[in-house]
């Protein structure tokens, strides 16, 4: 089924504002119907990304996944001009390397796309954002690419697709930040929360990035040893360290098993369940053959159970825990990192 851009937003301002007397049913559908054609295209891309980046990086790592619907309505509430229809991120794909000179090479292999290396690809490039150049205020580092999709399909035609390229310290920064979310008790992605924080990991982006020998992060110290003694205050005053051993004591002693093996199918339906304290917990992992039966399972999760389901795609059970592990809340590695850090 297609629907119209005026159908879609509709769609959406009912989902976002829940408007008296609307059919919030037949929004829901809507949306879902709308959302999965995102799919097809993530699907495309999925084979354009990863043919490129094993060439790049044999360790890489890829994983795709469509905007949950409790983030869609949160975005649109967040930014009340925001069109549903034109949200760039229903579709996403992450690519995730091991050095930054990987990421930029197939930043560049992408800018090609349509010449060289890809000369079918008719999809156009509606937008770049380099946020390790230009990192966020909050810390984030990654580049970001929406494109416009084309291949003369009416399934997915027209629809947007955001790819974001990373390196690995980049990533489980920004992972790392929303399992520090559970203990901090707010949402420290969208720079809520106590001030000391939201600090803490701007200082530490800081220092990845000068790991890196990229711009440092907004009104942070110039110098390595004035960051790390800025983080090592932090850490004295409020015992950053302590809480994240803690989280990540109780992670490991509550987690019910980790993810070992390969698996052939391609889709991943994780469900997550909350104890009394609203700590957070991978209760059930399902893999899916077949993208509409995953689908459909995700569409009913949801409804039963709220925004603790998530759908993702990725290229096995190891690159799962590595592309997703703020669903895995794991942050050894995190830890290990600022454990020599400080000491």
């Amino acid at each position: 089924m297609n629907f119209s851009n005026n159908q879609i937003n509709k769609a959406g301002k009912i989902l976002a504002f829940s408007e008296a007397g609307a059919d919030v049913a037949a929004a829901l559908d809507t949306i879902n119907a709308w959302r999965s054609k995102h799919r097809y295209a993530t699907d495309v891309f999925r084979e354009l990304l990863m043919e490129k980046a094993r060439a790049i990086d044999i360790n890489f790592v890829f994983a795709s996944r469509l905007k949950k619907i409790d983030s869609i309505k949160e975005k649109l509430r967040r930014e009340p001009n925001m069109q549903l229809s034109g949200m760039q991120d229903i579709g996403g794909c992450r690519l995730i390397f091991s050095r930054i000179e990987d990421v930029y090479e197939m930043v560049n292999a992408l800018l090609s796309m349509g010449g060289t290396w890809y000369p079918s690809a008719k999809h156009i490039l509606k937008r770049k954002t380099d946020y390790i150049e230009n990192p966020r205020n909050s810390g984030y580092r990654s580049y970001h690419m929406v494109y416009e999709y084309h291949n003369g399909s009416t399934v997915a035609e027209n629809l947007k697709i955001e790819i974001q390229i990373r390196t690995y310290i980049q990533h489980i920064w920004a992972t790392s930040v929303e399992s520090a979310s559970i203990i901090a008790k707010a949402p420290l992605k969208a720079s809520k929360g106590a001030e000391y924080w939201l600090e803490f990991f701007r200082l530490v982006s800081s220092y990845f990035a000068l790991q890196e020998r990229k711009p440092l992060v907004p009104d942070t110290p110039l110098t390595k040893s004035e960051i790390v003694e800025s983080i090592r205050a932090i850490n004295r005053q409020h015992n950053i360290l302590s809480q994240l051993d803690v989280l990540n004591l109780w992670i490991k002693r509550t987690e019910p098993g980790r993810i070992t093996g390969e698996f052939s199918s391609p889709y991943f339906l994780l469900l997550i369940s909350e104890d009394k304290e609203n700590k957070a917990e991978i209760s059930s992992i399902q893999d899916f053959d077949i993208f509409d039966v995953a689908y459909n399972a995700y569409v009913q999760a949801e409804k039963n159970i709220g925004n603790n389901a998530v759908l993702v795609s990725t290229n096995s059970a190891e690159t799962l825990r590595r592309a997703y592990p703020n669903y895995f809340i794991d942050i050894d590695n995190f830890i290990s990192i600022l454990r020599n850090l400080l000491f």
